[in-house]
């Protein structure tokens, strides 16, 4: 039924599970999984009387990350690939991904964010599940029996406590 699934992933635990629940429909298919990391451009640092950007330390890390994730999973499932996507939206980038690979499935966790944290970090797979051109089963927290991330947590707590 699926000949290409992609897996898009942020390292998260949400992630790791959709990856998980990803490899099990492989398995059941005989797809090919493409592991995809889409990171956020870097962020100028101050340094002495200037500014810096660290393009090329985030792009190793990123690279070093993904290479890791996908030799661990070809262990258990060999039809395995990894795409590191440059600096951009990551919504945008999973499309074009999906597009370029021919994926006729996306599967991703969410954060699992309500509230005002939904409101001010948003939502990838909200908009992902939008815009795509192909189905998008997503996994959030709640429905796997993890917490929702401590990000979302902070501030959601903060909008509590400040009335916002």
């Amino acid at each position: 039924m699926f000949k290409h699934i992609l897996v898009p992933t942020d390292y998260s635990e949400t992630a790791a599970r959709a990856l998980d629940a990803a490899l099990e429909m492989a398995e059941r298919f005989g797809s090919v999984v493409t592991i995809m990391h889409a990171y956020e451009p870097a962020q100028p640092v101050p340094y002495g009387d200037g500014m810096i950007w660290p393009a090329a330390q985030i792009e190793r890390v990123a690279r070093e990350a993904l290479d890791d994730l996908v030799a661990r999973t070809q262990e258990r499932y060999p039809a395995c690939n990894g795409i590191l996507k440059p600096p951009g939206a990551p919504c945008d980038a999973i499309i074009a991904v999906a597009r370029d690979c021919g994926a006729d499935v996306i599967v991703m966790g969410t954060h699992g964010r309500r509230g005002f944290a939904h409101l001010v970090l948003g939502s990838t797979a909200e908009r992902v599940v939008r815009t795509s051109p192909v189905p998008v089963p997503t996994l959030s927290p709640r429905s796997m029996g993890v917490e929702p991330d401590a990000a979302a947590k902070q501030v959601e707590g903060h909008a509590e406590t400040s009335g916002a």
